[in-house]
């Protein structure tokens, strides 16, 4: 689940050069159907509790489109899912606006 903290720790700028990094090493590209699209997301695989959003290894990194994204998310049907996530008032406006660069 996506927390205000969190979403406010992808604005500080130690993200920002983390994403752009792990964007750079991806060649632009999304990991799962290699469309380079704006909008690219940088997915973490993995989650350690406790620490900092820019605090892992290249390897723990996937860059996905948007539609990936949520299928990695919500592999049943990411369409159904994304839909219910979206009419919550306090989740719809982090999840519609793609992160920052």
């Amino acid at each position: 689940m996506l927390y205000r903290p969190y979403a406010l720790a992808l604005r500080d700028p130690r993200w920002r050069k983390k994403r752009f990094l792990i964007l750079a090493e991806h060649r632009y590209k999304c990991d799962d159907c290699s469309l380079r699209r704006a909008g690219l997301e940088v997915h973490h695989i993995e989650y350690i509790e406790g620490r900092a959003p820019w605090d892992y290894s290249s390897d723990y990194f996937a860059v996905l489109c948007r539609n990936c994204h949520a299928r990695r998310h919500f592999p049943v049907n990411p369409d159904e899912h994304q839909a219910c996530l979206f009419s919550d008032p306090e989740l719809s406006p982090l999840l519609q606006k793609p992160y920052a660069a």
